[in-house]
């Protein structure tokens, strides 16, 4: 009987060992910027914040919302198109993934939560052209 409960013991150990590994957190969630500080504090330049997320998600690199394309139904070109779809809460609907709203950036999964962070104060702060 000792027998038994020393092999069933020894089994269970084994078994709830192989059961633990080690997991990177960061390399598991490379993309999501988990460990980089974003500092919305300062101002949030228009054209050296926000133009360049736009560009590399939503514009001249993609050319999905660039005028003169065939999606430039939505033109994120410019500051005023930009202003006209933040206004009207397409902006922020689309880039938080929210009901109602096209999921932006297309089959691209979401923009890292710092540019998400970035634009929002961006919009809090009056979408000053700066």
């Amino acid at each position: 009987m000792k027998l038994k409960i020393k092999f069933v013991l020894l089994a269970l150990s084994i078994a709830s060992l192989q059961s633990c590994y080690y997991d990177n957190l960061e390399e598991i969630h490379a993309a999501d910027d988990l460990f980089t500080p974003c500092d919305t504090s300062g101002t949030i330049s228009y054209s050296s914040d926000i133009v360049p997320i736009l560009v590399n998600n939503c514009g001249a690199n993609n050319s999905c919302h660039q005028s003169g394309t065939s999606d430039s139904d939505l033109p994120l070109d410019n500051i005023q198109n930009v202003r006209d779809y933040v206004f009207d809460g397409t902006l922020m609907g689309s880039i938080l993934h929210e009901s109602g709203y096209n999921a932006m950036p297309k089959d691209g999964g979401s923009l890292s939560s710092c540019s998400i962070q970035k634009i929002q104060a961006w919009i809090n702060r009056g979408t000053l052209d700066n």
